[in-house]
């Protein structure tokens, strides 16, 4: 009890130490940070609209509305809400979620670790996955607070699915499915390669074990998937009614492949990523990682795990680099990560559990390496510089929050739409117009139009949208030439009522939310009755 309290306090203090930067006033100045608190901006408001599951958002695009978290992860932002509810101001509370984030993971580590190797060598590992630098790139450089949430998610999965494996029970169960799940919810490029890794992870694992085990592991991971399709099945099926294809280039990730002398000899930097080798910012692993690596080869511990995670070591290194071109233009999907140099985030995970196998032994060296890798991060681990503004400029942020706005609706000219936004008004083409209510997904309002024609809300369309005039509904215009892509509707000259809705009548919203749901309800009776019923599995394969 007492060396896990001085292990998590050694963890906790040089942690905060590496965060010294977050305890100011602002936000770090990364590429994406700004986008991110616009995101969680309009995820509260659509909270807060009872707009569930979030799909829209209604303040952004110059307040004509994106499909954003249709397509876009959120769960970060979604964890730091409750912080903003109690009071603490956007950036702040997306700040608290990060910094947590970056204090609990080298803990879970430590206690990962240790029932395995013992409490030095698992300290010194955690405190090896302290000082690995890509995390803190990510955070300090990048702004990628997906990716900040994967660096806790994959450590502790491994840590709850064997667990789950050791302690077969109700709630075990229900913390392996619901980390699973959220792994799923968190960055949605990670899961091409982190899906695979935590099944190779619970595979090696599995081997041996009895029928029973295999059976509840493979019902954790096959709920987690069920219960997040209401989120992957439209993703992947509405993509097209986006520009998605015309602005991300399929062979994107041609040009920003890291070279090997980068992953071992790359300064800290604050710039960006651009074809070539001269990139603006760090794709070093650590020098004192890869010294330690180098001595995982010579161990005298190699359980089936230590080559499990060396090997992945490897073979994600094998991905980053160009050799591996002919993979990414041949397997499916893996070009949609678009950088290659992203698969550092999974060497950095892969390479912890051997670095824990090296300090088994030889602790001397691995604590001179390890205060290497504590000065490095020390004098390199900062925030370029903070920003900061009022809760009210990521309310009204203006842009889409995505990079290129791909997930633009590809009827809607921005250009156009610009020009209407000098205008205050929320519905054009009509005499008069009384807002009684405009909430994200439901504007409720009534109009005076004095002749035949078209009539277009301030609301870019996509599909859901739904229009009712005077309680029928109505054909909804979308394509006319001078407000092209707003949501439209053709009115006779009077006065009438108007309700539009952004709902989830769509094949694929529908299709998702009903196996999440048929997923919800199994994975409840698993859960209520999982002590007889794997029992009466148990005693079935016995007899």
């Amino acid at each position: 009890m007492k060396k896990n309290l001085f292990a998590v306090l050694i963890l906790i203090s040089c942690g905060l130490f590496f965060l010294r930067s977050l305890f100011n006033p602002g936000f770090p100045q990364g590429h994406d940070s700004e986008m991110h608190l616009g995101r969680m901006a309009n995820l509260y408001v659509a909270v807060r609209d009872q707009h569930l599951p979030p799909r829209w958002a209604g303040g952004l695009n110059y307040q004509y509305g994106y499909p954003i978290f249709n397509f876009n992860y959120y769960l970060t932002e979604a964890l730091a809400i409750p912080f903003f509810s109690f009071g603490f101001s956007i950036e702040e509370s997306l700040k608290i979620i990060c910094i947590l984030i970056m204090l609990i993971t080298p803990l879970v580590w430590y206690f990962f670790l240790k029932p395995r190797y013992g409490f030095k060598p698992a300290l010194i590992a955690s405190l090896f996955s302290l000082t690995a630098v890509y995390p803190w790139v990510n955070l300090y450089v990048r702004g990628s607070t997906g990716e900040v949430l994967v660096w806790l998610l994959l450590p502790l999965n491994f840590y709850l699915i064997a667990l789950l494996m050791d302690r077969p029970n109700r709630w075990t169960f229900f913390l392996t499915t619901g980390s699973l799940t959220a792994f799923l919810l968190a960055h949605n490029i990670s899961v091409i390669f982190g899906l695979p890794f935590l099944i190779g992870f619970s595979l090696i694992n599995l081997i041996g074990r009895k029928k029973m085990v295999w059976i509840v592991t493979g019902l954790s991971f096959f709920f987690s998937l069920g219960l997040t399709l209401f989120f992957w099945i439209p993703l992947i099926a509405e993509q097209q009614y986006t520009i998605i294809r015309v602005v991300h280039p399929v062979l994107r990730f041609l040009d920003h492949f890291p070279s090997l002398g980068q992953l071992f000899f790359s300064k800290w930097g604050y710039g960006f990523s651009f074809p070539g080798t001269g990139d603006g910012f760090s794709f070093n692993l650590g020098t004192a990682h890869w010294l330690m690596l180098i001595l995982a080869f010579f161990s005298r511990l190699k359980t089936k795990l230590f080559w499990f995670f060396l090997v992945s070591f490897f073979g994600f290194m094998f991905m980053s680099l160009s050799i591996s071109q002919w993979f990414w233009l041949n397997l499916p999907f893996i070009y949609v990560a678009q950088f290659p140099w992203r698969l550092l985030l999974f060497m950095s995970v892969a390479m912890i559990l051997p670095l824990a196998a090296v300090a088994k032994s030889w602790p001397k060296l691995s604590c001179l390496l390890l205060v290497i890798a504590l000065t490095y991060g020390g004098i390199y681990f900062n925030s370029q510089g903070l920003f900061h503004a009022p809760d009210a400029n990521y309310f009204q942020y203006p842009f889409t929050t995505t990079t290129e706005n791909e997930h633009k609706p590809k009827w809607f000219e921005t250009d156009k739409a610009i020009v209407l936004t000098r205008s205050f008004d929320r519905v054009f083409n009509v005499q008069k117009a009384n807002i009684f209510l405009w909430k994200t997904q439901k504007h409720i309002y009534e109009v005076i139009v004095d002749k035949p024609g078209p009539v277009f809300e301030k609301t870019a369309y996509f599909p859901g949208w739904e229009v009712a005039i005077d309680g029928q509904p109505a054909q909804i215009i979308y394509e006319h030439p001078d407000y092209p892509g707003l949501l439209g509707y053709q009115l006779e000259p009077g006065t009438h009522h108007i309700v539009s809705q952004f709902t989830n009548h769509t094949p694929a919203r529908q299709l998702g939310g009903q196996l999440s749901l048929l997923s919800l309800g199994l994975f409840i009776f698993v859960f209520l009755f999982f002590p007889s019923l794997f029992m009466k599995l148990e005693a079935k394969r016995v007899c």
